[in-house]
């Protein structure tokens, strides 16, 4: 069995919310990085973490690992993979429209 086919498997044990579900709240994923965040740091900088619940679930050089691997501990279920980095990435990136009236051109 391929690596796709026991992903398929696993997608089966999983309901996707609806559009009128509420957002799935995270407090207890990032509280658990946050109590690990300075070993993480220390330790595996650069590498994946897997957080389920309350969980550092493991450490994987690739986010493909990372994911593969906690889908075959957990099933198919909502977790956090993240990129064990010492800034945070920003949480909303605009497009800017280049052409727009209100930019002026550098040169």
């Amino acid at each position: 069995m391929n690596q796709s086919d026991k992903l398929a498997e696993l997608e089966q044990g999983y309901a996707f919310p609806g559009p009128n579900d509420p957002p799935r709240e995270w407090a207890r994923e990032e509280a658990a990085y946050a109590r690990e965040q300075q070993r993480l740091l220390r330790d595996h900088l650069g590498k994946f973490v897997v957080i389920h619940h309350d969980e550092i679930a493991g450490i994987y050089d690739t986010p493909d690992d990372a994911i593969f691997e906690a889908y075959k501990r957990f099933g198919f279920v909502p977790l956090i993979v993240k990129e064990i980095r010492t800034e945070e990435p920003a949480d909303f990136v605009s497009l800017v429209d280049l052409n727009h009236p209100s930019l002026k051109r550098i040169n």
